[in-house]
């Protein structure tokens, strides 16, 4: 996974921010139901045991690294990483060639 939402409700905020809203506006922001569902991957992944590799970029401004950590640590799996990618913005994470290193050592050590 690159740069995943951890939830909507943790997401949504961030999001807001980056649009200009400011935070007297977003404290009144709730994610709809559907937004809850579609963006809860931490959810999804307590109930996934599938190896799991996530990367998230330290100059993400759209998703925070810390909801990529906490997709991770959710996760159910046995053999799962977290890749923090130095200076990498959300739109670049599968650009960048320490992506696609990870990528092949996580596959190659399954």
């Amino acid at each position: 996974m690159a740069a995943p939402f951890a939830t909507a409700e943790e997401e949504l905020p961030v999001f807001a921010r980056r649009l200009g809203f400011g935070a007297e506006a977003i404290r009144t922001m709730v994610p709809g139901e559907d937004a809850k569902l579609a963006f809860n991957e931490v959810g999804m992944m307590r109930r996934s045991s599938a190896p799991l590799l996530v990367m998230s970029g330290t100059a993400d401004m759209l998703v925070p690294a810390a909801q990529g950590r906490r997709v991770m640590e959710a996760s159910a799996a046995t053999v799962k990483r977290f890749v923090e990618l130095r200076g990498v913005q959300h739109h670049e994470t599968v650009f960048v060639s320490a992506a696609w290193q990870a990528l092949v050592e996580f596959l190659r050590n399954l």
